[in-house]
């Protein structure tokens, strides 16, 4: 099995990542330890909408990827982030969890939904603990 095909690389025709925004660096706990995932992943949406000029309606899914459940609600994460940034309700969500890598997992989930043409756009988020 060759590189190419052995999911290490892949290789995507017309698929453009437009843009991307992240929270700040902190300390496990630290100055953002009390804000909800959730509502990081809707400002980081909101901001990511507003800086590309994407209408959140032109959104045909929203991916996010989390590390490790760290609350309750953190199984309904896309769904959460992808309604409260303006995402029509009748877009589906989708939760990827990899231990290592999991915003190229997202990413990539993103990009294979294009290909497949599941979707003609997709929001695609990664958090860690």
């Amino acid at each position: 099995m060759s590189a190419e095909t052995s999911g290490l690389f892949m290789a995507y025709d017309d698929i453009w990542l437009l843009d991307g925004v992240r929270t700040p660096f902190v300390d496990y706990n630290g100055a953002l330890g009390l804000v909800s995932p959730i509502d990081l992943g809707i400002k980081v949406a909101r901001a990511l909408f507003e800086r590309t000029k994407i209408a959140p309606s032109d959104v045909g899914s929203v991916i996010a990827g989390s590390v490790a459940q760290s609350s309750f609600d953190a199984y309904v994460l896309p769904r959460h982030i992808g309604l409260y940034s303006g995402v029509h309700i009748e877009r589906p969500a989708l939760l990827v969890q990899r231990v290592c890598g999991t915003g190229i997992e997202a990413i990539s989930q993103a990009a294979d939904a294009v290909t497949l043409k599941k979707s003609n756009s997709v929001f695609a988020l990664a958090r860690n603990p």
